[in-house]
Parts: C-alpha cells; sequence; structure tokens
C-alpha cells in the first residue's frame, strides 16, 4: 500500500483556470484583517482581482507569484505561512477535499491529493517517497531562498494539520517534521500544531505519518462518495490538456520541475494526449514546445539570478545548459541585459 502511495505525484501541471485560489484567498483574507489595501496592490502587479471571483477565469501560476511576493512584502508578517496554512481546511479544496474526506484511510486520501491536486491550483510539485519505512511527503519549490519560498513551505506544511480531522486519534498522526529552515520565533506553535518532533535547517521539507494510523480506517470513509468525487476530480485532470489553454499547462509542467526538464513525450504521457497532437495543438496556439521551454527557462533563470544566491555557473547547469556561454546568450537575448547585470540591478541597495 505505500508502494502505490509513492508511485503517486504532482508532476501534472497546474491548473491555468482557478491556479492556487485557495492559497491566495486564504491570504488575501489575512490581508483584509490586517486593514491593507489591496486594490493598489493589485493594479500595482498588474493583475485583475475579479480573476479570483469569476469561475473558469484564469490566474496563473506567474500571477499567484507576482501577488502572493506583492502582499508578503506589504504584510511583513513573520508568521504569515502559520497563520495562512492553520486557517486551512481540507473541504476548502471542494470535490478534491471531499475524495480526500470520504477515502478509506490516510494512505489513500494521500493517493487521490497526488492524483488530482494540479487540477486545483497547485503552484509547485509535491511527492511521496519512503523515509526510513514510513510515508513522508515532500514538496519542491523552484524558487531562490526568499519570504516567498518560505511562506509556500510553511503553509503546505500546515495545511497538512487539517489531515487530523480524519483520523481517530489526531494528535497521533505525524511522526516527525523537517522544515528546510531555520527554527522560527514562532516555533512553540508549530509543536502545538503539529505534536510530533520537529527538526530544523534540514535540507529538505518533510513530513513522516505514522505508519499505524496510515493503514486506519478514516472518520469520514466512504466508498461510493469516493468513487463519484473521483470521477469528478478525473473530469477536471482532463481539461488540463484542453486545446486552449495547453501551452498555459506545458509551461507549467516545465517551471514546476525547475531542472531536468521533460521531454514532448514525457509532457504528452502526463497529457494523455499523443505526441503529435501536442505538437500540433501547441502550433495552432503560436508556440511550440522549444519556445514554452526557453520561456521556462528564462523565467526560472530570472528568480535564480534575482536572488544572488546562486553562481551563473550553477544556474546554467541547473538549467540544463552544457556551457555558461550558451546560457549567457540565451539570456541577454530573452531579457536585454546579461546575467550579472539583471542580478546586479536586483540585489544592489
Amino acid at each position: 500500500m505505500l508502494a502505490q502511495a509513492t508511485n503517486q505525484d504532482s508532476k501534472a501541471p497546474a491548473n491555468p483556470e482557478g491556479m492556487a485560489r485557495t492559497p491566495l484567498n486564504r491570504l488575501l483574507a489575512i490581508a483584509a484583517t490586517e486593514g491593507l489595501d489591496t486594490g493598489e496592490l493589485f493594479d500595482r502587479v498588474g493583475v485583475d482581482p475579479r480573476l479570483l471571483l469569476i469561475k473558469g477565469r484564469p490566474i496563473d501560476r506567474s500571477q499567484y507569484l507576482s501577488v502572493a511576493n506583492a502582499l508578503l512584502e506589504a504584510l511583513d508578517i513573520p508568521d504569515i505561512g502559520f497563520r495562512s496554512g492553520t486557517s486551512f481546511r481540507v473541504n476548502d479544496l471542494g470535490v478534491l477535499g471531499h475524495a480526500m474526506l470520504s477515502s478509506e484511510n490516510i494512505v489513500q486520501a494521500i493517493q487521490t491529493y497526488l492524483r488530482y491536486r494540479s487540477a486545483f491550483g497547485s503552484t509547485f510539485p509535491v511527492r511521496a517517497l519512503i523515509h526510513e519505512g514510513q510515508l513522508a511527503l515532500t514538496a519542491e519549490i523552484a524558487l531562490p531562498d526568499s519570504p516567498l519560498k518560505r511562506y509556500q513551505l510553511e503553509n503546505w506544511l500546515l495545511t497538512l494539520t487539517a489531515l487530523r480531522e480524519l483520523v481517530s486519534e489526531p494528535d497521533a498522526l505525524f511522526r516527525s517534521i523537517s522544515f528546510a529552515y531555520s527554527e522560527p520565533a514562532h516555533s512553540d506553535r508549530l509543536v502545538e500544531q503539529f505534536r510530533c518532533r520537529l527538526l530544523f535547517d534540514q535540507p529538505a521539507s518533510l513530513v513522516v505519518f505514522n505508519p499505524e494510523l496510515t493503514r486506519a480506517r478514516l472518520k469520514f470513509a466512504c466508498e461510493s462518495v469516493h468513487r463519484l468525487c473521483a470521477q469528478e476530480c478525473t473530469r477536471a485532470l482532463r481539461n488540463l490538456s484542453r486545446p486552449d489553454t495547453l501551452d498555459v499547462a506545458v509551461k507549467s509542467m516545465l517551471v514546476d520541475v525547475s531542472t531536468d526538464f521533460p521531454s514532448p513525450a514525457d509532457l504528452s504521457a502526463r497529457l494523455n494526449i499523443s505526441e503529435r497532437t501536442l505538437r500540433r495543438r501547441l502550433a495552432d496556439l503560436g508556440t511550440s514546445y522549444n519556445k514554452l521551454l526557453l520561456e521556462a527557462r528564462m523565467e526560472l533563470a530570472a528568480a535564480f539570478q534575482a536572488s544572488g544566491a546562486r553562481s551563473i555557473k550553477d544556474i546554467a547547469l541547473s538549467l540544463g545548459y552544457s556551457e555558461v556561454e550558451s546560457y549567457h546568450r540565451a539570456f541577454k537575448s530573452f531579457h536585454g541585459v546579461t546575467p550579472g547585470q539583471f542580478e546586479a540591478r536586483h540585489t544592489d541597495p
């Protein structure tokens, strides 16, 4: 059963419609309680706030990150990831949440979460693994070290505490939690939420589950409800390969992995369409795999250069360039300045 769970991941593309509305709306709720006027903020980042209210209108990964980063800077609240994550409830995910709530056990709930989360607003990949014989989850956020990355990590980790409402022994659900950052001032509240061993300054964020509870029947388990909800989730996932949004979906897949970029064959397999259909639909949209790959590389390159935390050579190699000169030429052609000039503009006081 654990092996089945670890065969699932969320490397499918992020949903171009309704992208990340749940975490963004939680951030906006915090902004409202703090009395922040978000109208000017949306104008500044060039995002229409009505996109959050109209079903079927897109807010993509780039828009989400722009708004989230602006909100974090304006609010400047150290524990904002904690506040956002602890306000999450499983049913906030709609039909996906109900599919998880009606799962037989935690393993099935996690399988469901990983299989379908991309259709309901994911902004980074999450995968399951076996850690010292126990089921665990880890997130892979392709952002440089920054308040935004830390917020995303802590928010995601805290949302998982909502799973405690599904089990009969909520205080024993987690075995340990690893944080890929230093211990914060509010660590006592993290202990209270997770009720397990916490490890800070770790190489990756990792949630390890108690194996005794991953197999136990959940409070709201119902096979018929789970089956119906899973069918709806499957339909939502299929919408990702719609011809009119395929370019957004493909670019999201490329940006999400941030390295070892998937080939057209890999992408078509994940989208459940043929490689020929993938290329034809992208051409109909006036783009191509190579163009979207370049855009994804340059979006990631800009984020890495702006952080100033990595060398140009390291960034070039991580993005698949065999030579720094090739990366240098591609960056200057795309952004109009050299990597060094771009970094200087974003790191100089």
